[in-house]
């Protein structure tokens, strides 16, 4: 199962945003490096207040606020150094430019088997072979996306592309510098890489919202924390306030009743782009 890179994503997102921003003059507001602090609405106007102390007002507010990798707490770090596992960032073994070369360290520990995990194993190991790498998460083995008939099972969550092609060659050929260890939450984690000798960690357990917005309505707080659920179809937050992307993703069901959330900007996103603005369009307020 092929996949496209990631560089045709951002020119198709720059060339449509430049494409609206000449066609629509009259109608868009556009303003960079704007931060919002706050968003109020106690009948059916929306108040969006800035940090430069700027207030618009709008009807719908549609939030595409993104996310930041998850990270460990501040204990979980500290006890990190005490144990000298060094913790590395996510986007430090992710991506591939941004890993040392060659990593100073034997064993890497990867906390999450999803994409990013299995990326992180993959870069590792292209540039030291000699060493080794121990996935820990929940499922004893990876998930693959898999075609079926017009759509495809664990397309939000399943791996694809080189990675999965990778991750499946390393499987089949038993190779021991690949190996999985199955955690639940109640696991201590630093016993578990411990354990498995590991000096190194990155842990790639999904993403956080970055928004640091005060939102109300009718005087009451909108909980936009990541234990709170949204809507996943329409990303409906509040009357008025939608939410897309990464903070807020898409949740499908598919035809065999499995339910998962659905990122990464693809067809299917733009799909749930669409019908999250009509949502919004549509709305009585």
């Amino acid at each position: 199962m092929e996949t496209a890179r990631l560089q045709l994503s951002l020119d198709a997102l720059r060339d449509g945003s430049e494409h609206m921003r000449k066609k629509y003059t009259d109608r868009l507001w556009w303003k960079e490096c704007l931060s919002v602090t706050k968003l109020s609405c106690n009948g059916n106007i929306w108040r969006i207040q800035t940090r430069i102390g700027e207030v618009l007002e709008a009807r719908r507010v549609i939030l595409a606020t993104g996310g930041e990798p998850r990270v460990p707490d501040e204990l979980l770090r500290r006890r990190l150094e005490e144990a000298n596992i060094r913790l590395l960032h996510h986007d430090d073994v992710v991506v591939p430019a941004r890993l040392e070369d060659p990593p100073q360290f034997r064993k890497l520990g990867v906390v999450g088997g999803a994409h990013s995990g299995m990326l992180a194993a993959m870069n590792f190991l292209s540039l030291k072979p000699s060493a080794s790498v121990c996935v820990f998460d929940r499922k004893p083995k990876p998930r693959f996306a898999e075609e079926r008939d017009g759509w495809i099972k664990y397309d939000g969550t399943g791996l694809k592309g080189s990675v999965a092609s990778w991750t499946k060659k390393m499987l089949e050929s038993h190779d021991p510098c690949l190996s999985f260890e199955q955690i639940s939450p109640s696991d201590d984690p630093i016993k578990k890489l411990k354990e498995r000798k590991v000096d190194a960690v990155v842990f790639t357990v999904g993403f956080d919202k970055t928004n640091q917005i005060d939102v109300s309505f009718q005087d009451k707080t909108v909980d936009l924390s990541p234990s709170q659920p949204h809507d996943g179809r329409t990303g409906r937050l509040a009357p008025g306030l939608h939410g897309v992307g990464i903070a807020f993703p898409e949740y499908w069901t598919d035809e065999e009743a499995f339910t998962e959330p659905r990122v990464g900007f693809v067809v299917h996103f733009v799909k749930h782009l669409d019908r999250v603005f009509r949502a919004a369009i549509d709305e009585t307020l």
